[in-house]
């Protein structure tokens, strides 16, 4: 057994990696962090937002990342690296949860603001917004 140490805040979301062999968090502290599943070792770490990200989710491959921040903004990081692929703009308040599509070219986020709304994952454009 071990712990994970390094979000410095409560952690909101905790996702597998679809291997299993990483583990993801979200925390208060405004990061997402990947994990080796096999001992603890903080891998990356992602910076979502200034204040805290609400959540974060692993595509069907593994290969991305989604985050949803408190700063209402959507991103999109390539997991391999840690590097921020697609700023996805356009909720007027939080981002709380974010979702993958099954082919991964489309994410569907919820905000505070009371929308939904598709984005293309490629271009940044919102496809579709559900109020």
């Amino acid at each position: 057994m071990f712990d994970l140490i390094g979000h410095t805040a409560s952690i909101n979301s905790v996702a597998w990696s679809p291997d299993e062999r990483f583990i993801l968090t979200a925390s208060q502290d405004g990061t997402a962090r990947i994990w080796d599943a096999s001992n603890g070792v903080q891998l990356k770490i992602l910076n979502v937002d200034a204040n805290y990200a609400n959540y974060a989710a692993w595509n069907g491959d593994g290969s991305r990342i989604v985050t949803a921040g408190a700063d209402g903004v959507v991103r999109i990081w390539d997991a391999r690296q840690g590097s921020e692929l697609t700023t996805l703009i356009g909720h007027e308040d939080e981002a709380l949860r974010a979702t993958w599509n099954k082919a991964g070219d489309q994410v569907l986020s919820f905000s505070l603001d009371g929308t939904a709304r598709l984005w293309d994952v490629e271009t940044g454009e919102e496809r579709l917004q559900l109020a």
